[in-house]
């Protein structure tokens, strides 16, 4: 119900701004920026996030920065900002740098991948591969495993731009095999669906059909 939640943001806005509550403050503007986000208004999201973000750096807390950050970073992705969100990103990495938090600083790696990948219709591809990359090799403790899924999908993307099948098919294996493990099956549609056109391309017609008739039964 996001309509309500706006709503009801809007109303707490005001009261924390009288109190000078600068935490709660910071709060409410990200979690108005979210609504607004999943309502589609992308543009207001960003200004509300950002307004959270301005009161987080003054206030040092780079952490919870660097998260709205990694909002504002995908909500410009949205609106095709693609440099933006770049510059955004990096500029957390840097800061998130000081803390030991693997699961934050993987999806600031998965976000830039994808933000390379999809910049200037895929004119950077070593850039995308290289922070997917760095995401999957962060990632060294089994109970962060989900936070590297996505990047084992999408580093399959770059490969199959490039034409470099059979890694391709190596990380889209390994993504299944974690779906799997981890039973999330809206990810083991996705790779199933992805193996089948991979091997489409590969001319490699009876795999695709196979995997493709596997998708539709999970689905």
């Amino acid at each position: 119900q996001f309509d309500s939640s706006a709503h009801y943001y809007l109303k707490a806005i005001p009261l924390s701004e009288k109190l000078n509550d600068r935490r709660q403050m910071a709060s409410y503007y990200n979690g108005l920026g979210n609504v607004l986000y999943q309502l589609g208004d992308f543009e207001k999201a960003i200004s509300y996030m950002k307004m959270a973000a301005d009161i987080k750096l003054k206030d040092n807390d780079l952490l919870y920065y660097a998260v709205i950050n990694g909002n504002i970073a995908a909500a410009m992705q949205r609106i095709g900002n693609f440099k933006e969100a770049i510059s955004i990103l990096r500029d957390s990495e840097k800061k998130l740098k000081s803390f030991d938090n693997v699961e934050i600083l993987a999806n600031i790696y998965n976000s830039l991948g994808s933000a390379y990948l999809l910049e200037s219709k895929f004119k950077n591809l070593d850039s995308a591969e290289y922070y997917y990359a760095k995401n999957i090799s962060l990632i060294t403790k089994s109970e962060h495993e989900p936070f590297r899924l996505a990047a084992i999908i999408n580093i399959s993307d770059v490969y199959i731009e490039k034409k470099q099948y059979d890694k391709a098919e190596t990380n889209l294996l390994k993504a299944l095999a974690l779906t799997q493990q981890l039973s999330r099956n809206g990810e083991r549609i996705n790779s199933y669906g992805a193996l089948s056109s991979l091997y489409e391309q590969k001319n490699d017609f009876k795999n695709a059909l196979r995997f493709k008739n596997m998708q539709n039964g999970l689905r």
